[in-house]
């Protein structure tokens, strides 16, 4: 999603189809139930949404987790280990992950590394929320494959 774009626009696209609007309820009640663990787990009001569309499965701002509705085509019980899979690999990132403003990320974007910085970034948090939580080895594991 770009940055200003509307909402409201995003989802009125003409190619949504029942099972679009289908999926994201479902997407959306399922978002609900993680919202409230993420949030029992950090001690933090984290926002789980569902997002029509955009660059990665799940992204998320510090503040929120998106879900990209667009990478998940079925809701089976590979497709909701993958889903929550992401959901605690996005957590990880809010509870470990250096945001913008830091020397460090600072650095990071003057040297135009951020590509770099985000790979070695998402096998460092997946450590240490796998350390921190060992059984969810068995949902992260899921998105290497």
């Amino acid at each position: 999603m770009l940055i200003g774009q509307d909402l409201d626009e995003m989802w009125r696209k003409p190619e949504v189809t029942v099972e679009d609007q289908e999926r994201a309820l479902q997407l959306g009640a399922l978002c609900r139930v993680y919202e409230q663990a993420d949030r029992v787990l950090t001690g933090d009001p984290v926002i789980v949404n569902v997002m029509p569309d955009g660059d990665a499965p799940a992204w998320s701002d510090g503040q929120a987790i998106y879900i990209n509705q667009e990478e998940i085509t079925d809701i089976d019980l590979e497709t909701l280990t993958q889903v929550t899979g992401l959901n605690y690999h996005e957590r990880a990132h809010h509870s470990y992950t250096l945001r913008r403003g830091t020397d460090l990320i600072k650095w990071v974007l003057d040297h135009d590394l951020m590509g770099s910085a985000n790979i070695l970034e998402d096998q460092r948090i997946e450590t240490l929320l796998v350390a921190r939580y060992p059984r969810s080895e068995e949902h992260t594991s899921e998105l290497q494959s």
